[in-house]
């Protein structure tokens, strides 16, 4: 069965152009909380919600906000609310919950007895 590829937000050609990607991530915040919280910053880096923030602060990564935004403007529309269709070189890119979860570690299933 093959896949339905949604349609495009923006017509191919048409779509806004980033002309320049920034790089001001402003990791310096987590070494600032590493600074004021020396006793518990390693449960923290531990804690699966923040791994693979610190992940990016202590390999010196950056994170920039223009290139998710031209991700976005190369957005398809999703029939299914819960992925997102961007273009990349042409070819359709899917990221769903089932990528989401790959990616943070997170859990994506609604929990039944929260209190």
């Amino acid at each position: 069965m093959e896949l339905e590829i949604p349609k495009r937000l923006y017509a191919e050609g048409s779509e806004p152009r980033v002309k320049k990607i920034n790089n001001s991530c402003r990791m310096e915040l987590i070494r600032d909380l590493k600074k004021a919280m020396c006793a518990e910053y390693d449960d923290v880096k531990r804690d699966p919600a923040f791994t693979h923030i610190m992940a990016i602060a202590e390999n010196d990564l950056k994170f920039s906000g223009k290139l998710v935004d031209s991700f976005i403007c190369r957005q398809l529309i999703p029939s299914k609310l819960h992925e997102k269709w961007f273009v990349f070189a042409r070819t359709p890119l899917r990221f769903s919950l089932q990528e989401y979860r790959v990616v943070t570690g997170l859990k994506i299933t609604r929990e039944t007895n929260s209190d």
